[in-house]
């Protein structure tokens, strides 16, 4: 599964207006009843969770509006651990705070291993700390350090600087753990010789144990855009005829891991990329567009409700657009990106490119007002959640990307069920993971679209769900 400016007092008021606007929200969200959830139970009652496995059907019946809430809590409770991803990430690569090289994949699986590298880590966890210490007006580290702070960890003493020092250096072992052991299961599926459709499966919910991030970037947008040009040439989605879409966890980019960015705001890309997109195919009008975005992070909602209140103000939004330069993307891919926002905005300045990263190219597109305006957040759990809408209120399409991996079978099952009952019939789901529940709800799966990224073979994928008529 996107920031605005902190101070220190911004914190305190930013929380206050938060809960007040979540609050009042406009969305009647109920969470997925017992009855809506019978035919997904029946199907995975062997996948089900330890404490749903031991009811009877009577008792599950009584037990499950409290059960889903509870695990809809413990859901929210991972993005507490994904936060902690994020202040990895730019320990790992942040260029604004240190000179000292950025610890990328390789580097990270050697931290512990190789003398040099463990040097590099702990000189850019000092680096780190010492800018956390005194932040000044930096959004980045304003934010982290309101985090840390909330975790009960401080910075007056060295004492307390050496906690968060090993606090920093644990969650970068965790890490490392972690991702060595996602690459050798992806090795063993690969090794596997599994038919693709259950090596699509398996990864598809490769992070189901894992923190839940807020990171994006520009590639899955890529793979969308493409979804949408193929969905518009065989004539399933029909010219000006897409008025309402869903975008399930549009994330921010705060710390940009692929391309190691920290040097510019953090901001969201999703809703802008999926609007681009269908006007530059003719599959939406411009006046009667809407985009909702449900997203269970306050820092998401509050993100995009004051870029609203920007554009109310008649002040337009900066999205900046950084590629690793020494990389052969695919021409289709570059294309992309150098028309990124072509149909909703127009070139602005980009921030310059920091000495530490030229290997980067970057451009920059500033989104009119009258687009900005288009966009509602709303903070929704479609896995546990769903919004009762009237028919002519069902959504045209709902796209989620980076987002269901999260989940494991069973939850990814409950979220294609909800979501069924929001999209009108003939309508889309669009994502990048293989869902589980096929033949549970009136989402079928229709097709994908392929796309290459670039010369060395990295590819995205786009599955197509589209509900019965």
């Amino acid at each position: 599964m996107a920031k605005i400016g902190l101070r220190t007092p911004w914190l305190f008021i930013i929380s206050i207006g938060c809960f007040a606007w979540a609050a009042g929200g406009s969305a009647d969200l109920r969470f997925i009843t017992y009855e809506q959830a019978l035919p997904v139970l029946k199907i995975f009652h062997n996948e089900l969770p330890a404490e749903l496995q031991k009811l009877d059907s009577e008792r599950m019946m009584s037990s499950w509006p409290m059960w889903v809430q509870n695990r809809d809590r413990e859901v929210r409770a991972r993005l507490d651990q994904g936060e902690e991803d994020t202040l990895t990430n730019l320990l790992r690569f942040g260029v604004t705070y240190t000179k000292q090289p950025r610890i990328d994949w390789p580097s990270l699986f050697q931290y512990g291993q190789n003398a040099g590298i463990t040097f590099m880590a702990q000189q850019r966890t000092d680096d780190l700390i010492r800018i956390l210490a005194n932040p000044g007006t930096n959004e980045h580290f304003l934010t982290m350090r309101a985090f840390l702070e909330k975790k009960g960890f401080a910075f007056k003493t060295a004492r307390e600087r050496d906690g968060v020092r090993k606090y920093l250096l644990a969650n970068l072992s965790r890490m490392q753990a972690e991702f060595a052991g996602y690459r050798e299961k992806m090795r063993a599926l690969q090794a596997s010789k599994a038919e693709e459709s259950k090596l699509m499966e398996l990864d598809s919910h490769l992070f189901e144990k894992r923190g839940i991030s807020l990171d994006t970037n520009i590639r899955p947008n890529f793979a969308i855009d493409q979804a949408l040009r193929d969905l518009a040439g065989r004539g399933l989605l029909k010219t000006r005829k897409v008025y309402r879409v869903a975008i399930i966890g549009p994330g921010l980019d705060f710390v940009n891991k692929e391309e190691g960015a920290d040097f510019y705001p953090p901001q969201t890309i999703q809703p802008f990329a999926v609007m681009d997109s269908l006007l530059r195919y003719g599959l939406a009008d411009p006046t009667t567009l809407e985009i909702v975005t449900y997203d269970i992070s306050s820092s998401v909602n509050q993100h995009i409700h004051s870029a609203r209140r920007n554009a109310a103000a008649n002040r337009g939004y900066t999205i900046q657009l950084p590629l690793d330069g020494t990389k052969i993307w695919s021409s289709e891919f570059t294309a992309y990106w150098n028309k990124f926002g072509d149909q909703i905005g127009a070139p602005a300045k980009a921030f310059p490119v920091p000495q530490e990263t030229p290997e980067l190219k970057i451009r920059a597109v500033r989104i009119r007002p009258e687009f900005l305006i288009k966009v509602s957040p709303e903070d929704m759990n479609v896995v546990f959640q769903r919004e009762p809408l009237p028919e002519t209120r069902q959504f045209d399409m709902i796209i989620g990307t980076n987002i269901f991996v999260y989940y494991g079978p069973f939850e990814q099952a409950l979220a294609r069920a909800n979501l069924s009952s929001m999209v009108r019939p003939a309508g889309f789901l669009l994502s990048n993971n293989f869902l589980a529940g096929e033949g549970l709800s009136e989402l079928r799966q229709e097709g994908r679209t392929t796309v290459a990224l670039s010369k060395r073979g990295e590819t995205e994928t786009i599955f197509w769900y589209r509900r019965s008529k």
